[in-house]
């Protein structure tokens, strides 16, 4: 990726993604293309929405405002964990949502301190099963 201007991310000859190679990264169009890029490769967890809010396990994780009751998978790429030092906990404030037909996309920016303050920027991916 670092060689190019631009990369084509295929799936059994099925153009999946076309795009400046950070972009692409940053922003999979589909769960194929995320777990396709990226070393160490993103994590995926299963979830679901109910009430506009999203669930991973029975664990209530932030609201997605818009979001129909669903199940769907949860993309977090490593460097987007970050370590609230003060608590032990790891947590994240929502920033965006994108919707791509049926995959909807949340931006969120991670927060660092015990007061969990605005840090740096990584995408989570929420995937339609």
């Amino acid at each position: 990726m670092s060689i190019s201007d631009m990369i084509v991310v295929m799936k059994s000859g099925v153009v999946q993604q076309i795009g400046k190679p950070q972009d692409v990264y940053d922003n999979p169009a589909n769960l194929f293309v995320a777990n396709f890029l990226g070393t160490p490769p993103i994590n995926i967890f299963t979830g679901h929405v109910k009430g506009e809010r999203l669930f991973i396990g029975a664990d209530n994780v932030m609201d997605v405002p818009g979001v129909k009751d669903q199940d769907v998978f949860v993309g977090i790429r490593p460097e987007g964990f970050i370590l609230d030092m003060a608590n032990g906990t790891l947590c994240c404030k929502p920033q965006n949502v994108e919707v791509m037909g049926r995959d909807v996309s949340r931006l969120l920016s991670s927060r660092t301190s015990s007061s969990c303050s605005r840090g740096m920027t990584r995408a989570f991916a929420f995937r339609s099963r």
